[in-house]
């Protein structure tokens, strides 16, 4: 039995996919035989082969998600499952006060009022609405938008302290791998 890091369980879990994907495992059940070949002899080759790949396929794949089952364990144990969370949450908030935080401060009281009264003290004989017909401005004056930055840049400081704690717990948690995974991991010279 081996025992590896969280981060190193990631690595040999694409290590184990790579194999699995250069491998194919399209693996060949049709057979073409010439009048000149022994059809017992070829069906026979062909089947030890065929044998031998599914053997192969399923160690691979018994080896992942074995591997991938004890991640999901530390990873429950050890509260990395509920920072992860953390993280991607903090990350769609930095997205949106990324946003927030670009808005232009929103047009003086006396400048909206003073736009709005020249809108209708204007004389047309046209009663629909064209674009001059209205004010736009945003909804927060200079120091709502230094909140928000002030609010960002928090959360891009969580963000990393998050991400350097799920480091420490993916290097410093351990999971033990059991003997076949063991051995699937040598004879594919990934450990």
């Amino acid at each position: 039995m081996t025992k590896v890091s969280l981060r190193k369980a990631k690595a040999l879990q694409n290590s184990l996919q790579e194999a699995i994907t250069e491998n194919g495992y399209a693996i060949d059940t049709d057979i073409q035989i010439s009048e000149f070949e022994d059809h017992l002899k070829k069906e026979a080759s062909l089947k030890a082969e065929f044998s031998a790949a599914l053997s192969r396929r399923g160690s691979l794949l018994d080896a992942v998600y074995e591997i991938r089952a004890m991640v999901g364990a530390a990873n429950s144990a050890s509260r990395i499952d509920e920072l992860l969370c953390a993280l991607a949450k903090l990350e769609k908030d930095i997205t949106l006060f990324q946003v927030l935080a670009k808005t232009q401060p929103k047009l003086e009281n006396n400048v909206i009022a003073g736009m709005l009264m020249k809108i209708r003290n204007r004389e047309e004989s046209s009663s629909h609405h064209r674009q001059s017909d209205f004010v736009s401005t945003t909804i927060f004056d200079p120091a709502e938008i230094e909140k928000i930055k002030w609010r960002l840049a928090k959360m891009k400081k969580l963000k990393q302290d998050v991400q350097d704690q799920l480091l420490e717990l993916n290097v410093q948690t351990e999971i033990t791998l059991s003997s076949s995974t063991t051995e699937t991991l040598k004879a594919e010279s990934i450990l």
